[in-house]
């Protein structure tokens, strides 16, 4: 620091400064969801409490750490900035996807691991009537899951206990819009 007229003394002032160290953005695995329907998503609380969600379509709340998205239009990638207690703001990013072509849809695989990210395995029908029923076998043919239902999901466990991992045969029965009687079978994969 110098003063004016006094360029030839200058004083040092030595202070330290506190230099917070900034947090790595992540990318969310993409949600998917059928038009019409909704879902609960959050975000992490780790390294922050104040959060905001753009652009603000399709949510309940936009400044929140846990919103419902709305499916009610295009695809939409969501920037949510988390500031954390020093105003450094993180930004991660989260895609949904919305299922729209008519028919059924059903995950390939899934990890019921309880992370809050593909934990259950659920058939979506997209313009179809109603679900007649779902069921899930393992390799030697007993029924790990039934239901009728729709919107009930398998969780990845048999008779209490978790599911092995591998792969499971799933049956889907529903009614198109004209009453005919659809049936569908597919394999699924059990990822521990």
């Amino acid at each position: 620091m110098t003063a004016l007229g006094c360029e030839a003394f200058p004083k040092s002032v030595t202070k330290q400064v506190q230099i917070n160290p900034g947090h790595k953005g992540v990318r969310y695995k993409t949600i998917t969801v059928p038009q019409g329907s909704s879902h609960f998503i959050h975000v992490r609380d780790t390294i922050g409490s104040a959060y905001l969600w753009t652009p603000q379509q399709q949510l309940s709340s936009y400044n929140t750490q846990y919103t419902e998205f709305f499916a009610t239009g295009e695809d939409i990638k969501y920037l949510i900035g988390i500031t954390d207690g020093h105003t450094c703001v993180t930004t991660d990013t989260l895609l949904m996807q919305i299922l729209k072509k008519p028919g059924y849809y059903l995950a390939t695989a899934f990890t019921p691991n309880s992370d809050g990210l593909n934990d259950f395995l659920t058939p979506y029908l997209i313009g179809m009537k109603s679900l007649k029923s779902f069921s899930v076998f393992n390799r030697w043919g007993n029924m790990v899951f039934h239901s009728v239902k729709y919107g009930e999901s398998w969780d990845g466990r048999y008779k209490g206990q978790d599911a092995e991992s591998g792969v499971y045969v799933w049956t889907l029965e529903y009614l198109d819009d004209n009453n005919n009687l659809i049936k569908q079978k597919g394999t699924v994969t059990v990822i521990r």
